[in-house]
């Protein structure tokens, strides 16, 4: 079983937006050495902030929506949390908890100074990137 992750709003935005080191967060899951998971509420902050901060069309957004839910999983988390001092951070939490999640990669200083939550492991891109835990003991493929 693959790596199961959590890719923040503000770090795929960051990958579809501006690439460099942080699409090999998206190379991974491509490749199947990490699990990344969405939610309903997730995909829409990332059409909205998509949509009002760089202009993308509708067209272009539902093509990204298509591609994205071939390699992410889709959680429809049947709780509500509400511990994070923003609601977005909550849908974060409630998309990680629903999916088993061991990491939350995001760039949102709030939900880093959570650290961890309920086992869960919430770090930053180059952090996650650092650590490699995909090559451990979450991983079928081994330290290849």
């Amino acid at each position: 079983m693959a790596l199961r992750v959590v890719a923040d709003t503000n770090v795929l935005v960051s990958i579809f937006n501006f690439g460099g080191r942080i699409t090999e967060i998206l190379e991974l899951a491509v490749d199947g050495w990490i699990e990344l998971y969405t939610s309903p509420s997730l995909l829409d902050e990332l059409r909205g902030v998509l949509r009002s901060k760089f202009g993308w069309s509708s067209r272009r957004l539902q093509q990204l929506e298509g591609v994205l839910l071939e390699f992410c999983r889709l959680v429809r988390p049947a709780a509500e949390i509400q511990v994070a001092a923003d609601p977005d951070d909550d849908r974060v939490l409630e998309c990680a908890l629903e999916a088993s999640a061991v990491f939350i990669i995001t760039g949102d200083r709030h939900l880093l100074r959570i650290g961890n939550f309920h086992g869960i492991e919430i770090v930053t891109p180059g952090r996650f990137l650092k650590l490699a835990p995909w090559r451990g003991r979450y991983s079928d493929h081994g330290a290849g």
